[in-house]
């Protein structure tokens, strides 16, 4: 195996951010969640979950474990999706996704004028 130096922020998803997923727990416990009306695929698991109180654990630990991006394409386009909206600048998870799910047509969204044109032509 090989290492690579990334430049990144913090180590945010791995074990080291772990006292910051215990420091979000109880925050995340006062918060009011309801059941989704829509499955919602974790990137921690790669799977759809329906239930609200599911996600107050699973948003804490998030922070500290691997996203399971490849496992969460293949449960999207597995549920029915057949598009994908990257939203924000880059194109790295739009990428990553026609690669996982190719059959998925996938568009990258970072103005305003993208926005509108997804509307225009939909």
């Amino acid at each position: 195996r090989k290492a690579l130096p990334l430049n990144v922020g913090g180590a945010f998803h791995t074990p080291l951010m772990r006292d910051a997923a215990q420091a979000l727990a109880p925050a995340l416990a006062e918060v009011d969640l309801r059941a989704p009306i829509a499955p919602i695929v974790s990137n921690d698991d790669g799977q759809a979950h329906s239930d609200a109180d599911g996600w107050r654990e699973r948003s804490a630990l998030h922070v500290a474990v691997p996203v399971r991006w490849r496992e969460a394409q293949l449960t999207l386009a597995g549920l029915g999706a057949t598009t994908f909206l990257e939203v924000g600048h880059g194109s790295m998870l739009a990428a990553l996704a026609k690669r996982s799910v190719p059959e998925v047509t996938v568009v990258s969204m970072s103005t305003p004028q993208d926005v509108a044109s997804l509307l225009e032509s939909a």
